[in-house]
């Protein structure tokens, strides 16, 4: 298991944990989402001046989306966690192209500073996986776990 995987599995499960006691009784999700190149994890940008550095490392290259998920029943006690992760392959960017993106304000609080489902999918080339793991939440993912807890999301 790698270093984004483990992170992002383990703050998902401390984060559902972390109000299990305030609602017995209850099905709680909790997840968590990190942006990794080259096996370092991206965080939020400081600063406009960070965020052009992370826009500026990224281009050209493929980075890894992760999110964990976890679900706790607080009646039963059943609880998991699972992952996901897509593959994001950006464009080369110029610096105008990375300077704009920055000025938009969009990528200042974004893991790895861009959001592709806003201006920074302008940014990407293609992806390999599940678009709303980038956008932040993995739908297809939580829709098979809630199965497993005998909830069925309708499509």
């Amino acid at each position: 298991m790698s270093d984004s995987v483990a992170r992002v599995e383990l703050n998902s499960l401390r984060k559902a944990e972390s109000v299990r006691i305030h609602h017995p009784g209850s099905l709680i999700i909790g997840s968590d989402t990190v942006v990794s190149l080259g096996g370092e994890i991206m965080g939020k940008p400081t600063d406009e001046d960070d965020a052009e550095r992370m826009l500026r490392d990224l281009s050209g290259k493929c980075n890894t989306v992760f999110t964990g998920i976890s679900i706790i029943n607080t009646e039963s006690g059943k609880q998991m966690t699972r992952h996901a992760s897509t593959r994001v392959w950006f464009k080369q960017l110029t610096e105008e192209k990375i300077r704009d993106y920055v000025n938009s304000g969009e990528p200042l609080d974004k893991a790895g500073s861009y959001g592709i489902q806003g201006l920074g999918g302008e940014l990407v080339d293609r992806i390999e996986g599940s678009y709303s793991n980038v956008v932040g939440f993995p739908l297809e993912l939580l829709t098979e776990m809630l199965s497993e807890f005998g909830i069925c999301i309708a499509k």
